[in-house]
């Protein structure tokens, strides 16, 4: 008996027909695998240029009132916030701006490296001085070298905000 001629009457899928469905459903895993990697790297380019145009917020408030204000930048519950304040401390809560997600990395390279949300590096706090607006020399008990750098990166894109000392310029790498 030909078994060709017994399965053609029964209802069922062909070898054919399930490749072509695994691959299709290959292609569209791929698809959704490079969407993600796509908005990751959207939300890490994004949270470098919060934090570089704070830097610049930061200046035109110091430069603009007579009290200092501080930039604090810091991770709660696997978000970054930003807070300007009068308090050299932040709040570490919800009431900064929201900035980005966890998925993105935040590391200053000073003299030493902080890595935000490692341990007890929670936040990083900036002043800009009054008097010729360059960065006040320290962040976090950690020495600003002449150009410090904080970099912000994901599995796949990294972004680097130079901070220059005794100027006060920043811009984005």
């Amino acid at each position: 008996m030909d078994r060709g001629k017994e399965m053609r009457g029964k209802p069922g899928f062909s070898l054919m027909e399930l490749i072509i469905v695994i691959a299709i459903m290959a292609i569209l895993a791929s698809g959704a695998a490079f969407s993600i990697s796509l908005l990751r790297s959207s939300d890490t380019k994004a949270l470098a240029s919060e934090i570089n145009s704070s830097f610049t917020t930061l200046r035109s408030e110091n430069m603009a009132k007579k009290e200092l204000s501080y930039m604090h930048i810091y991770y709660y519950e696997d978000d970054y916030y930003i807070e300007m304040s009068k308090n050299p401390v932040p709040s570490m809560d919800e009431s900064g701006r929201r900035i980005g997600i966890g998925s993105a990395s935040v590391k200053f390279k000073g003299e030493t490296d902080i890595l935000l949300g490692s341990g007890l590096n929670n936040s990083l706090s900036f002043c800009i001085n009054k008097k010729d607006g360059s960065f006040v020399p320290k962040v976090n008990d950690t020495e600003l070298k002449a150009a410090s750098e904080i970099e912000v990166y994901s599995d796949t894109l990294s972004y680097k905000i130079v901070l220059v000392r005794d100027t006060g310029r920043h811009y984005i790498e």
